[in-house]
């Protein structure tokens, strides 16, 4: 979808986080700036264990934070 607005081959709706770097430097441009669509959820899946591995602890907290910074 980037790809194809960038060459100017139609539009898109994306989260403003990974695309704000575009928009700053003027590669794209808002076209509705007042429409905001709603937020969508983010889930992670990974298999029930009574003892979660530390791995996935980390990537919990780790997406949790990111999310946390990105929704504030």
């Amino acid at each position: 979808m980037q790809s194809a607005c960038l060459a100017s081959l139609g539009l898109m709706q994306v989260p403003r986080y990974g695309v704000n770097s575009l928009i700053d430097s003027g590669e794209l441009i808002e076209v509705l700036p007042r429409f905001v669509g709603p937020p969508l959820p983010v889930s992670l899946l990974y298999p029930y264990r009574r003892h979660l591995p530390a791995r996935v602890r980390v990537t919990l907290d780790w997406l949790q934070k990111i999310m946390a910074d990105v929704v504030a």
